[in-house]
């Protein structure tokens, strides 16, 4: 995201149905540190236009960030799985 070094791998990818991956800041002191790289994972699946994400294991000062960023990035895909333009 932006300037942050993030850091993950997937741990599981099921075509067109699941994607699984960890996800942390590999960054030294910052407010983002609370989330270690590769910590627990993210899952992503899809049923039609269905995205649900669940994203386990944040400690509870993460939680609100987590939350905005990922809505923001929702919404993005979104718009742009109809057709829309994303407005910079």
């Amino acid at each position: 995201m932006g300037d942050h070094d993030a850091l993950g791998e997937f741990v599981e990818v099921i075509e067109n149905e699941k994607v699984v991956f960890t996800f942390g800041w590999n960054e030294p002191d910052t407010r983002y540190r609370p989330v270690r790289p590769r910590s627990p994972s993210r899952s992503f699946r899809g049923d039609d236009t269905l995205v649900r994400l669940v994203h386990s294991g944040l400690p509870e000062d993460a939680i609100t960030d987590h939350e905005n960023g990922w809505q923001f990035f929702l919404d993005r895909l979104a718009t742009v799985a109809v057709g829309g333009e994303l407005v910079q």
